[in-house]
């Protein structure tokens, strides 16, 4: 049976589940007498970055057949020798939060057990784009198909545009020699594989640039199915499950104007508003914008949540929140599949116009708001809010969720596999 060597920095219990459930689900729905699996991952206390322990949950989907391999960042941890402390200097002024000097101990590990391991092809995920780099070098030296899942747009995203004119040479030429190299790479939205196929013309005439959406695992909504829709909150119950807020990155204070404006046009539902943050989303630099406006006993900030409490918070909640990082218009948070598979509260979308956006539109889940409509938005929840009042709420259909079941997108997948393996 084929052995796919996985390549994935994110993996649990690192981290939050966001940044690492499409592959947990890909390997779960995979994992087989037909398919198995090595994770080269990191190591849990010798990590690249600090990082907590918020995916534990996810272990629960990994088969215990699936053979996961942690490699320790190095310079981390507790050491005493004037050489490490060199070292850990070093890698700290120059590589900062990089995974570089991590991915080359992957490297090492890779080569070092490739025909020991008898891997037949090699899968890696990206961002980090470091994955992706380690990925193609053992596939080069191997000599295997490689397949790469493109989570979020390389050159072009707001990441690399933030970055000077040499990186973006250094990265532009990076990623050109790696998705060349790559038997197939997979992207997440239609919108992102047509970038990348008008970028890599032959590619896509050689049906190598293929689109694997992000989805939901439906089978964590069964016990919601037939549950009968109504009011349960005693207030009017905004939830947002996304995490990361940060002014450069997913900014809150956009939905924090529309917030203040909503509370203006009605003074009442200031008491009668309840706005609940999951994880640890919200910077600091927030505090100050939250006072100002008076929102301190609005806004709730909540720790983390199982799978099985988010999808009970998301059933209560009355308008689910979803703010897209800047510039990201290609890309669709998993957080949104999630939204529309409870089947239940309309979706406030906060984003720029993209794949997101036209998701919403299209199967007309809520309404959707660039970052300077605040009045709009203000508006939008005010209609939800005077419906709530009048005990008619405005519920969603689930309708057409089906297609972004994981199972099923696992299912494409493997096909990929499948297809690159017998192939190559």
């Amino acid at each position: 049976m084929p052995k796919i060597l996985v390549i994935s920095r994110h993996f649990p219990p690192l981290g939050s589940a966001g940044g690492s459930i499409r592959l947990v689900k890909f390997l779960k729905y995979t994992s087989s007498d037909k398919w198995k699996f090595i994770v080269l991952t990191q190591d849990l206390k010798k990590t690249v970055v600090p990082e907590e322990q918020l995916s534990e949950s996810l272990l629960d989907d990994i088969s215990p057949d699936i053979q996961i391999e942690r490699v320790a960042a190095p310079f981390r941890g507790e050491a005493g020798s004037y050489g490490f402390r060199a070292g850990k200097f070093l890698s700290q002024k120059i590589f900062k939060d990089s995974s570089i000097l991590w991915g080359m101990r992957v490297f090492l590990k890779g080569a070092l057990n490739f025909k020991h391991w008898k891997v037949n092809l090699i899968h890696s995920v990206s961002p980090p784009f470091t994955d992706a780099f380690i990925g193609a070098l053992l596939a080069a030296i191997s000599r295997k198909p490689y397949v790469l899942d493109l989570k979020d747009d390389w050159v072009g995203s707001p990441d690399f545009l933030k970055k000077n004119i040499l990186k973006r040479k250094v990265e532009s030429l990076l990623e050109k020699l790696i998705i060349q190299s790559a038997s197939a790479i997979i992207t997440v939205t239609e919108q992102s594989r047509q970038l990348y196929a008008k970028r890599y013309e032959r590619m896509a005439q050689e049906g190598r640039i293929y689109c694997i959406p992000n989805g939901t695992d439906l089978e964590e909504y069964k016990k919601i199915t037939n549950k009968q829709r109504k009011i349960e909150t005693e207030k009017f119950t905004i939830l947002s499950a996304v995490w990361g807020f940060r002014k450069n990155y997913r900014d809150l204070t956009p939905f924090l104007a529309s917030l203040s404006i909503f509370f203006e046009q009605n003074p009442k539902a200031r008491q009668n508003t309840t706005v609940i943050l999951l994880g640890n989303s919200l910077s600091d630099e927030y505090k100050n914008t939250i006072a100002e406006l008076g929102l301190q006993k609005v806004i709730k900030e909540m720790g983390a949540a199982n799978r099985q409490e988010l999808v009970n918070l998301m059933w209560k909640a009355d308008l689910l929140l979803l703010i897209q990082p800047n510039g990201n218009k290609t890309a669709i948070s998993g957080t949104l599949y999630e939204y529309w598979a409870v089947g239940k509260a309309p979706v406030l979308l906060i984003s720029e116009k993209g794949a997101s956006s036209a998701l919403v539109e299209r199967h007309k889940i809520g309404r959707h708001f660039h970052f300077f409509e605040t009045k709009e938005c203000a508006e939008y929840m005010e209609t939800l809010y005077v419906k709530y009042q009048n005990e008619s709420p405005e519920w969603i259909s689930k309708e057409g969720v089906e297609d972004f079941d994981r199972q099923k997108l696992a299912s494409q997948m493997a096909l990929v596999w499948q297809k690159v393996w017998t192939d190559f």
